[in-house]
């Protein structure tokens, strides 16, 4: 007897890829289980209904691969039964972007399920993979399943920076699941935690909250733009009450010109009016963040030893595609 805990409802799909490379097992045709709490109806033609004495229908299914594509009205799950293994099978809609390979040297190829439209530009680690991988199409829908080899190490990572992708691995005879990082694409590879503004609950000088920034993956604002006051607008919008923040605006020593730390040009100024002042002791720069529309995210010049929250841009942060040298 093999026991086996299904998988919460919530994470049932309506889309299935089965791809026929399943069935490659030395030793026995692989078994599909199929849960339901509903009756189903699959690809219009296979039809399985609630059993009597359960909220939910089990049904075992001698699967001969004459279709890799399972599609119903209805929520299921579906279970792959090999020899001596049980691993479940990932609906399309809860596909990924990015994925972990498990670390065991054993492990030495990969299945990967994308769109059609865009299996050239999957990632194994920092290389795109190679035009020869030969991709095989699912019936007439629109994926495509391939088997990619995987190189030798412990840190192995498959992605996609466009769209979502399955991913399933090999260990002797047996697939499972890989490990899932992101749901959603990035270009630049498995994004973590998405760029943003922040005002920080630290207070200090201009100086150490400069420093603050830089400790938290970040820098001290700089507007360049006016599409960046567009998106604080977004992020920073109608505070309870008004406040001043740090910003990474600084004025010259030689000459009083005023310049952002992340060295770009002052296309746009939003100074309060009569700022910014000729004090010989105001060379650091602070924001208003203010309900008021007039005066929210202008500027004005401050004793760089005043001490303000800061207001810090964090970077994106992205999963290694590489193992740390």
């Amino acid at each position: 007897m093999v026991v086996t805990q299904l998988r919460p409802t919530n994470t049932w799909g309506t889309t299935f890829v089965v791809p026929s490379a399943f069935n490659n097992t030395a030793d026995s045709t692989p078994h599909l289980i199929v849960t339901s709490d509903q009756g189903v109806t699959f690809n219009s033609t296979l039809q399985i209904g609630t059993g009597t004495n359960s909220p939910y229908s089990v049904s075992h299914l001698v699967y001969d691969l004459k279709t890799q594509y399972l599609n119903s009205s209805k929520h299921f799950s579906v279970t792959l039964i090999q020899p001596g293994h049980i691993s479940e099978l990932t609906p399309v809609s809860s596909f990924s972007a990015c994925y972990l390979l498990p670390e065991k040297t054993s492990i030495s190829k990969a299945l990967v399920i994308a769109p059609t439209l865009n299996v050239s530009q999957v990632y194994v680690g920092k290389d795109q993979i190679s035009s020869e991988v030969e991709w095989k199409t699912v019936d007439s829908q629109p994926y495509s399943w391939a088997m990619i080899d995987l190189p030798s190490g412990e840190h192995r990572v498959i992605w996609h920076p466009s769209t979502k992708i399955g991913v399933y691995v090999k260990d002797g005879e047996n697939w499972s699941e890989a490990i899932s990082i992101t749901t959603e694409p990035a270009l630049q590879g498995c994004l973590l935690d998405r760029a943003r503004y922040s005002v920080m609950d630290q207070s200090g000088t201009w100086a150490e909250m400069v420093g603050h920034c830089q400790q938290e993956n970040g820098e001290l604002l700089s507007i360049n733009n006016e599409g960046i006051l567009r998106e604080l607008s977004q992020s920073l919008s109608n505070p309870s009450k008004q406040e001043e923040v740090w910003v990474g605006l600084r004025r010259r020593l030689l000459n009083g010109e005023w310049y952002w730390l992340n060295k770009q040009p002052m296309n746009i100024t939003k100074w309060f009016q009569g700022q910014p002042g000729s004090s010989e002791d105001k060379f650091c720069a602070s924001m208003s963040l203010s309900s008021d529309n007039n005066e929210n995210f202008r500027w004005m010049s401050r004793s760089c030893c005043h001490v303000l929250k800061p207001v810090c841009y964090k970077h994106n942060v992205y999963f290694p595609l590489a193992a740390p040298t």
